[in-house]
């Protein structure tokens, strides 16, 4: 039994955390075997600085 998968996006600020770099979204979405999207879901985290150009 196939039930799809799940795609997940993970943003930063960058790739240093001793620079003060953080995780600051993620996002989720559900991909129903025939390719069509069943469910999304999306989160800000840790936003408690500037992101910079986006």
């Amino acid at each position: 039994m196939n039930q799809g998968f799940a795609v997940v996006d993970f943003e930063t600020t960058g790739l240093s955390p001793a620079k003060g770099d953080r995780a600051i979204e993620i996002g989720l979405v559900h991909v129903a075997p025939d390719g069509t999207l069943e469910d999304e879901h999306e989160t800000l985290i840790h936003v408690d600085r500037s992101v910079g150009a986006s």
